[in-house]
């Protein structure tokens, strides 16, 4: 908002603007920290309801396939009152939350059985196959449907949107599966900088929206070329977020507390 109204140069002072976007409660990037939270607990209190059992087994193959099938056919059916793009209260993203939910059980439960400790070679491979077309038949379908049509994936009783969900769930399953896959097979190591950063990632995400908006006012100011400044915005945020953050866990107050060693 604060970049938007000082790059369209607009009379008037910025404080009705900024209130009237307070009271729209919107919680900008944020929006995902709150998500994930309330599944957590979500999780947290069904786990404590229903103990882990010897039981629970099951084919992660046949698990990855319905997972993908439940945000398939659960996006589709929350899009019909929540379309991709529409605005709810605290910008929640409703319209994402199966993708969120289900992606979240997954991975719970693959910790909890060591399923993809480390992902299965064959199995990267097949899913992020399988995203990858799914992608590519998505783009090729709505281009030969024409642009008028583009806008129908966005949600509701269209074949657009169900291909569109469909491909969403494989998409989903199978990026997750090589973005993990790859992680462990080629940044499984960490030096003293790069677990300092990693135990800091959380903060830096908290952070990165007044960094950018600082950034980005501070480059608008200086009239830097579009790409230069672009690039320039990008590396500064990503630094300063997590320089920040960095900084934060220094703080007394935010210092964890440290373990005697045993024998004290």
């Amino acid at each position: 908002m604060v970049i938007e109204y000082t790059v369209s140069e607009r009379d008037g002072p910025v404080g009705p603007v900024f209130v009237r976007r307070l009271r729209a409660l919107d919680t900008g990037p944020l929006w995902f920290i709150l998500v994930l939270l309330l599944v957590s607990f979500a999780y947290v209190a069904w786990r404590h309801r229903v103990p882990r059992t010897a039981s629970e087994l099951a084919s992660l193959s046949r698990v990855l396939i319905r997972a993908a099938a439940l945000i398939a056919v659960a996006s589709f059916v929350v899009r019909l009152a929540w379309p991709i793009d529409s605005h709810q209260i605290f910008d929640l993203h409703v319209w994402l939350w199966p993708q969120c939910v289900v992606l979240f059980s997954v991975g719970a439960l693959s910790a909890e059985r060591v399923w993809l400790q480390p992902v299965p070679g064959l199995l990267r491979r097949s899913w992020a196959a399988a995203a990858g077309l799914s992608a590519v038949v998505l783009v090729v379908v709505l281009t030969l449907a024409g642009g008028d049509d583009e806008e129908l994936v966005l949600g509701g009783w269209h074949w657009q949107a169900l291909l569109g969900a469909a491909c969403e769930g494989v998409v989903a399953v199978g990026a997750s599966l090589w973005v993990l896959g790859l992680f462990q097979r080629r940044f499984d190591r960490q030096g003293r900088l790069t677990r300092q950063l990693s135990r800091s990632a959380y903060g830096a995400f908290v952070v990165q929206a007044p960094v950018l908006v600082g950034l980005a006012l501070g480059l608008h100011c200086l009239a830097a070329p579009a790409d230069l400044g672009l690039l320039a915005l990008a590396v500064g945020a990503v630094m300063g977020s997590f320089a920040i953050a960095l900084g934060s866990r220094r703080l007394p107050t935010l210092r964890r507390p440290q373990r005697e060693p045993p024998g004290r």
